[in-house]
């Protein structure tokens, strides 16, 4: 947790110093405000465990394409924090470390993210422009694998340690399935970046709706699977019973 928590203080240090200030504008705030207080009221309890899926990284994503890696990693940052607080005082007892924690590690994993982009793809703000090309398509999906990798994979280690678990087997219990979230929000975050250099301001109020619609997606698939997830105990439970109807005859 503490490698965590000196990894990010490092990433934040660095995203401050070198965020490109010519790029922040009026809409950048307006993006900040609405991750903070929109994404973070969007969430969904993975089960079983006292954790939490949210579709911020949509705005995250959003925000590498349009204004850079170095503003995406303080935004991953704060929102972490705030959603965590706003969880701590109302529903959840959430430890200050722990808080300190989950930003770190949003931090971190986004920071991991747009390194790699711009290893692979140079500057990636600078794909938005123009039509769609398989080196943009590209760029979404390993935008939204790498996010996913990384963040699903601290969680994964953070929960195995409290649980005294197996990191794999937490993953692949937990976390795997919540790789819809990341790669829908990279999709709809390409759409918006493509069509803000047209559409302005009004592309970014677009974000509301679209998020809201993945939120309500994924949280629909979330409770099938919890569905057929009680079924199959269920049905499991019934064959156990009637093996021991015919043992004991």
């Amino acid at each position: 947790m503490l490698v965590v928590i000196a990894g990010a203080t490092a990433a934040a240090t660095y995203s401050a110093i070198h965020l490109p200030l010519q790029r922040i504008d009026f809409r950048f705030l307006a993006l900040t405000i609405l991750t903070i207080t929109i994404s973070s009221r969007l969430t969904v309890r993975i089960p079983r465990i006292s954790g939490h899926i949210s579709v911020s990284d949509s705005f995250f994503f959003l925000t590498i394409l349009l204004y850079g890696g170095e503003a995406a990693v303080l935004l991953a940052g704060a929102e972490a924090f705030c959603s965590s607080m706003r969880f701590s005082r109302k529903s959840i007892h959430i430890k200050p470390l722990t808080i300190i924690f989950n930003s770190a590690m949003m931090a971190c994993s986004t920071f991991v993210t747009f390194k790699i982009l711009n290893v692979l793809f140079g500057d990636i703000t600078a794909l938005r422009h123009g039509q769609f090309s398989g080196t943009f398509v590209a760029a979404l999906c390993v935008m939204a694998l790498v996010q996913y990798g990384s963040n699903s994979s601290l969680a994964a280690i953070y929960t195995s340690l409290k649980m005294n678990e197996p990191v794999w087997h937490i993953w692949t219990k937990y976390y795997l399935w919540a790789s819809i979230t990341f790669f829908a929000g990279a999709s709809a975050a390409g759409i918006i970046a493509k069509i803000t250099d047209l559409a302005g301001f009004y592309a970014l109020v677009a974000t509301t709706p679209i998020i809201t619609i993945i939120y309500f997606t994924y949280r629909t698939y979330l409770r099938n699977v919890e569905a057929m997830a009680a079924a199959a105990k269920a049905e499991e439970v019934a064959a156990h019973a009637q093996e021991g109807a015919v043992f004991s005859d």
